[in-house]
């Protein structure tokens, strides 16, 4: 017999509902391409943006399912994307722009994005492949500020000059939860990069596991600056997770290899958590004992793509700053494990290395090579094999006789790789 509770579908769109009503005044902060002045405004004018948008989306006659391609950088016009473009039944596809050019021009010819969202700076990468796409793509659309002087050798528009002239309300549809709502390509396995395709369902449930006290644990006094971009797992999730904690956000543009911004940027802004890659943290180490009258408010920094190594750990420990190692891959939503509240202070330096404890929904067991399963003791090395509500079936544009293999691939990692 089923309960007899009612059904609400889990999708995006209910995020940015819950958000107006509850955190409509937070606020969002965006560095601006000039590297020193800010774009700021709340909630409630985001969303506003996001409408005005999804107005553009259905009067180009962009088709539902569509892929909407972003080669961009960490901008609340990025972040305002993340809602626009599936709240109205497409599908958002982050490109990373620092690939190599022949591998964006296979993962765009792989997507058929029907319209490209680029930076500026963009435009020259897009030069050179733009006759390979007019099959597919309908549009190109310039984000960033309006350039008149802006050169391109195919027709464009901009963000801003679109949106400007649309209303600031939409009739938002109930989107079912099971529809695609995302697409991101990983270059972490064999062969060429392969597309994983995210649903509204597995999106809420993600951040909803994310905004868990164990895993990031955000909340309506945190300030959040994510270093990862968006183009890398939607920076690890944070238009959705912090949006729907009612975090205030604090997005770096491009900038993410400059120091001295990034924490010009946090003390201005007062963060006190934010997400990178261990490169990143060494880089803040290094700066913040060169500059010890430098005070931040960071007291939590998120490491992942590698483990962050002990040496960093205890470093950025003595300058008031915990580093959480954490693990995941594109095909598990971002977060799959984090080592958060689980550190013995009597085994410091052994546990603070590790990536911590599944999140919730994350299902795991440690397989040897041969077919047996081991105990997942902390000593025995074997194959990682994962299952749960946030982790991809198969990858798009997939046989049935690639999907044994691809499953492989995706539920079976080296364990501690």
């Amino acid at each position: 017999m089923n309960g007899l509770m009612m059904h609400c579908n889990l999708n995006i769109t209910s995020i940015m509902q819950h958000a107006m009503m509850v955190h409509a005044d937070q606020e969002i902060v965006s560095l601006k391409s000039d590297g020193v002045s800010t774009h700021r405004y709340t909630y409630k004018a985001a969303f506003k943006r996001v409408a005005q948008f999804a107005h553009v989306l259905d009067q180009l006659s962009i088709s539902f399912d569509a892929k909407v391609g972003t080669l961009a950088w960490n901008t609340h016009q990025h972040m305002e994307l993340h809602y626009a473009i599936p709240c109205t039944g497409r599908i958002y596809h982050t490109i990373n722009p620092k690939l190599q050019p022949a591998q964006i021009k296979q993962i765009i010819l792989d997507a058929r994005d029907e319209v490209l969202l680029i930076e500026p700076e963009c435009v020259p990468l897009l030069n050179q492949f733009y006759e390979e796409f007019q099959s597919f793509l309908k549009y190109v659309i310039v984000l960033g500020d309006i350039q008149n002087e802006l050169m391109a050798e195919f027709p464009f528009q901009f963000y801003e000059a679109l949106i400007n002239i649309q209303p600031e309300c939409y009739d938002w549809q109930d989107i079912p939860e099971q529809r695609a709502s995302g697409l991101c390509y990983t270059s972490g396995t064999t062969g060429q990069p392969k597309g994983v395709l995210y649903s509204h369902r597995s999106t809420v449930l993600h951040a909803l596991i994310m905004s868990m006290n164990d895993a990031v644990g955000l909340h309506r006094s945190s300030v959040m600056m994510p270093i990862v971009p968006l183009y890398h797992i939607s920076a690890w999730d944070m238009p959705f997770n912090g949006i729907l904690c009612g975090a205030k956000l604090v997005w770096p543009n491009q900038f993410a290899g400059q120091t001295e911004k990034l924490v010009s940027l946090m003390q201005a802004e007062n963060v006190d958590i934010s997400m990178a890659v261990p490169t990143i943290w060494t880089a803040f180490k290094e700066y913040l004992s060169n500059h010890p009258q430098i005070k931040l408010n960071l007291k939590r920094a998120i490491s992942g793509g590698s483990a962050a190594p002990l040496a960093l750990i205890q470093s950025m420990h003595a300058l008031g700053i915990q580093i959480e190692n954490g693990w995941g891959m594109t095909e598990t939503s971002s977060l799959g494990a984090i080592n958060r509240t689980q550190i013995d202070q009597k085994n410091f330096e052994t546990q603070v290395i590790k990536c911590g404890r599944p999140v919730f929904g994350m299902q795991m067991q440690l397989r040897h090579h041969d077919g047996h399963l081991l105990a997942h003791d902390g000593v025995q090395e074997g194959i990682l094999e994962i299952r749960g509500h946030t982790v991809v079936h198969q990858y798009i544009h997939t046989s049935a006789q690639q999907l044994s293999r691809q499953q492989a691939q995706i539920e079976q990692q080296t364990y501690g790789q």
